[in-house]
C-alpha cells in the first residue's frame, strides 16, 4: 500500500523499476496515488478504484481511455493531477503535431509492448503534442535550450516538409518524416489499415443526420485525411480527427495473426528509439 510515498519523484521511479523486476514470475499488486509509480508502457495492468456512496467500491478496468476524454484523463482525474503534471516535457521527448498522433502512438506502443515487439518506453519518452507543424520548430529549439533530448515527428505534407528542411541540419534537432515508416503515408492515420480507419469513421458518424457513407478512392494519391476532408466538405459536416482516433483505438485489436498490418508502427518506433536511445 502506497510504496515509496516518502521518496523524491526520482526515487519513486527507482522503486518502480525495482517493482517491475520483482514482478517477473510473480503477481505483484500495489496501490498508489503517485503518477511516478505508474508504468505507462502497460496501461492494461492499471485499475482505478473509486468509492461510491450507494454502489460501494467500483473497479475501472480501463483507466486510460473511456472513448470520450483524452487518453489518460480517467486516471489523471482519479489521482488528482493536472494535464501538465503527468505529460510535461521530460529529459527525452517525442514531439508530435497533434493529439491524434499522441493517441495512436501511445496505444500502438502499448499494444506492441504487449506482444514483445518494438515499442517506445513511455516511462522515459514523453509524447508532447505541438498542435501543428509550425509549433514543432519552437518546441524543438526550446528542448535543446533546456538540454532535453527531442525527436520531432512531422507529417509528410508541405508544411511538415518545410519544417523538416529548415531544421534537419540544426544542432539538437532530430527530425522524422512519416513517410520514412511507410512510403505513401502523409499523416499518422495512413499507418492504420485503411479499412479499419474508414469503418471507424462511418460507424462514428452514422448517427449524424445527413451523413453519407465514405468510401476511399485514393484519388490523386491523397492521404486518408485529405480524402475525408474533401468528403466532409461536400456533405457539410465537420470532421474531427481526435474523436476518430479514440474510436479507432477502442476497436483496434492487434494479434500475432494481423501483426504485419502494423509493421509501419514497428519501423517508426525503431527509428524514434534510434534517434533517442544514445542520449538517455
Amino acid at each position: 500500500d502506497e510504496p515509496a510515498i516518502q521518496l523524491h519523484p526520482r526515487g519513486q521511479k527507482d522503486v518502480l523499476q525495482m517493482l517491475e523486476q520483482m514482478s517477473v514470475g510473480n503477481q505483484l499488486i500495489y496501490t498508489s496515488h503517485s503518477p511516478f509509480l505508474i508504468n505507462r508502457n502497460f496501461p492494461h495492468r492499471i485499475r482505478v478504484l473509486e468509492k461510491d456512496s450507494t454502489k460501494g467500491t467500483i473497479i475501472k478496468n480501463k483507466p486510460y481511455s473511456d472513448g470520450k476524454t483524452r487518453f489518460w484523463e480517467p486516471l489523471k482525474t482519479s489521482i488528482g493531477i493536472g494535464l501538465g503534471d503527468l505529460f510535461s516535457m521530460n529529459e527525452v521527448n517525442l514531439i508530435v503535431e497533434g493529439i491524434s498522433d499522441q493517441i495512436f502512438i501511445s496505444h500502438m506502443s502499448n499494444e506492441l509492448a504487449r506482444l514483445n515487439e518494438p515499442f517506445l518506453d513511455l516511462q522515459k519518452i514523453a509524447i508532447v503534442p505541438a498542435m501543428g507543424a509550425s509549433c514543432i520548430e519552437y518546441l524543438s529549439r526550446f528542448a535543446y535550450s533546456e538540454h532535453f533530448v527531442a525527436c520531432s515527428l512531422l507529417d509528410n505534407d508541405s508544411e511538415g516538409k518545410r519544417i523538416y528542411e529548415k531544421l534537419k541540419n540544426e544542432k539538437g534537432s532530430n527530425m522524422i518524416l512519416l513517410n520514412s515508416a511507410k512510403k505513401e503515408a502523409i499523416t499518422i492515420e495512413d499507418l492504420i489499415p485503411v479499412n479499419i480507419y474508414v469503418n471507424a469513421v462511418n460507424s462514428f458518424y452514422s448517427k449524424i443526420k445527413g451523413y453519407k457513407e465514405f468510401k476511399t478512392t485514393n484519388e490523386n494519391n491523397l492521404g486518408i485525411i485529405e480524402q475525408l476532408k474533401k468528403h466532409f466538405k461536400e456533405i457539410d459536416i465537420s470532421f474531427d480527427k481526435v474523436s476518430i482516433a479514440k474510436e479507432v483505438v477502442k476497436l483496434l485489436e492487434i494479434r500475432k495473426e494481423n501483426l504485419e498490418d502494423y509493421s509501419s508502427f514497428k519501423q517508426l518506433f525503431e527509428k524514434i528509439n534510434n534517434q533517442t536511445q544514445t542520449d538517455y
